[in-house]
């Protein structure tokens, strides 16, 4: 997990990325993209002031970004 800024805004908001690879998805087959599946659902519902809210999912050749 990273963390980062959007600097140029008048809150400077902060936020929080992790990063999940597709190569370690393989490694864990398909119980690997359930897990992810399950972990997306569950954050985008959660609302809570000691859990980061998901705001956005990327998905490139290489990585899964949870933002």
């Amino acid at each position: 997990v990273y963390e980062g800024a959007l600097v140029g805004s008048p809150q400077h908001r902060q936020f929080a990325i992790k990063v999940v690879s597709q190569e370690s998805l393989k490694r864990w087959g398909d119980r690997g993209k359930r897990n992810l599946e399950f972990e997306l659902s569950i954050l985008s519902k959660l609302k809570h002031r000691n859990i980061v809210r998901l705001d956005d999912f990327i998905h490139t050749a290489n990585n899964y970004y949870l933002v």
